[in-house]
């Protein structure tokens, strides 16, 4: 495994911390009104495992971890559907609209943060090995540029969303506990990083 793909991990499992307190904030202003506690529990459920799994797993299990929660997501919360209408408007009645205004804000500020580290990490390891490549002839100067762009915007994306993802099912679901959320947050880099990866090509 390459060091800065772990630190890239790194960064997003740390940021979702920090930015786990105001989507708790988010819960108690709005969140908790939005999934009856039956499915609540079932998210929660879900999360403690994938947690488990993805400190358990070696990086090419990873994805598959991530996908199969969401999947589980999915498929295991159709009853709360009815449930989220009527809760939805309920909430919006008890929104302490300036608590969550600027935990909402919070969380966008640590997303991009999370995300400026993860183009810094990635894109400044892809062009020390682009430098090296350029001057051993594997690779042209335009197409080393083009790579390094990629890798940033990749690590940049992938952070961000990972954050954003954690927090957003801290919000659902309230405090899951730092351990927990930063490895959420390492297999949900992961995850998105293979996704982006794929279809910037």
């Amino acid at each position: 495994m390459d060091t800065w793909k772990l630190d890239a991990r790194m960064i997003a499992g740390t940021a979702a911390v920090a930015a786990s307190r105001s989507a708790e904030t988010l819960f108690r202003t709005a969140g908790r009104k939005v999934l009856p506690a039956s499915a609540r529990n079932v998210v929660r459920r879900l999360a403690l495992g994938a947690a488990g799994d993805v400190g358990r797993a070696t990086p090419p299990q990873l994805h598959a971890v991530v996908d199969h929660v969401a999947t589980a997501v999915a498929e295991g919360l159709p009853s709360a559907r009815a449930g989220v209408a009527v809760s939805g408007r309920s909430a919006l009645a008890h929104v302490t609209r300036s608590a969550a205004s600027s935990a909402a804000r919070e969380i966008g500020k640590g997303a991009a943060r999370a995300g400026a580290l993860g183009a810094l990490v990635d894109g400044g390891v892809a062009a020390v090995r682009a430098v090296g490549k350029v001057r051993r002839g594997e690779m042209t100067a335009r197409a080393a540029r083009i790579h390094v762009a990629k890798e940033a915007f990749t690590g940049a994306a992938a952070t961000a969303a990972s954050v954003l993802a954690v927090s957003g099912v801290v919000a659902l679901t309230g405090g899951l506990g730092a351990p927990l959320v930063f490895l959420l947050g390492v297999g949900a880099q992961v995850s998105a990083r293979a996704v982006i990866a794929r279809w910037v090509g």
